[in-house]
């Protein structure tokens, strides 16, 4: 694999589940018909560790590979490049169908930024090759580790703006924040605007999503928002 990637169509149909689960707070979540995670979302405590509990619940013996990954946004898009800054233990193992294992997560160096830091631990699905079935599915799950900034996270601080691009217009969302920022809802218009795998936006960084064709309004929009954690609000936006 490379040692930097930029997440692609391919990539997303591995991650689709486990990006949806950066949308929301939950406490553990079945993301294949195999496997189940707890603690998707891992947030590195002071000492540098993070630990998940991972669940066969499939039939079947399961193999799992763990690699971990520096996370950064670049021009709007999602970039992974295997790093050695922190290790997951152990790195690979078995689980009979039933069976639950803690993985556990440790930085070499836990010392935080100015700016949230962030990384992906990818948990690799390694299916039973004597499978009776001709097809079987594996999944990579991209679960989020984070490393609070220095001071602690601050407030959201978002910058919103209209590009048109090629003939069609965009929502740009800057973070210009020291830590992430999750969004729930977006609408321009009325009209409620896609944000599925792009929902989270690092700090300073941002995303676009796409305006329906329906809600353009020449380089003058409403735009009403929810992040996670309860941040909502509208606005008028005019194009960059």
């Amino acid at each position: 694999m490379p040692k930097g990637m930029l997440l692609n169509e391919e990539n997303m149909k591995l991650t689709t589940l486990l990006l949806a689960a950066s949308l929301f707070t939950l406490s553990a979540l079945q993301l294949s018909a195999g496997t189940r995670i707890d603690n998707v979302v891992m947030d590195v405590d002071s000492r540098g560790r993070a630990s998940a509990e991972i669940t066969n619940i499939s039939d079947q013996r399961m193999g799992y590979v763990l690699t971990p990954y520096e996370w950064k946004i670049d021009e709007g898009e999602d970039i992974f490049s295997e790093t050695k800054q922190f290790m997951a233990l152990p790195p690979t193992f078995q689980l009979g169908p039933g069976e639950t294992i803690t993985v556990r997560v440790g930085f070499r160096n836990p010392t935080p930024a100015k700016v949230e830091r962030t990384f992906r631990l990818s948990v690799r699905e390694v299916p039973n090759e004597t499978a009776e079935q001709g097809l079987t599915f594996a999944y990579n799950h991209m679960l989020p580790v984070y490393v609070a900034p220095t001071g602690g996270r601050q407030p959201s601080n978002i910058e919103w703006s209209l590009i048109l691009r090629e003939g069609s217009w965009y929502v740009r969302a800057e973070n210009k924040g020291n830590s992430r920022a999750v969004l729930k809802s977006l609408s321009v218009d009325g009209k409620q605007v896609a944000t599925s795998s792009k929902a989270t936006i690092l700090a300073q960084s941002w995303r676009e999503y796409a305006v329906p064709s329906s809600a353009e309004s020449n380089g003058r929009s409403e735009l009403a928002y929810e992040f996670l954690g309860g941040m909502r609000g509208s606005l008028t936006v005019d194009a960059k």
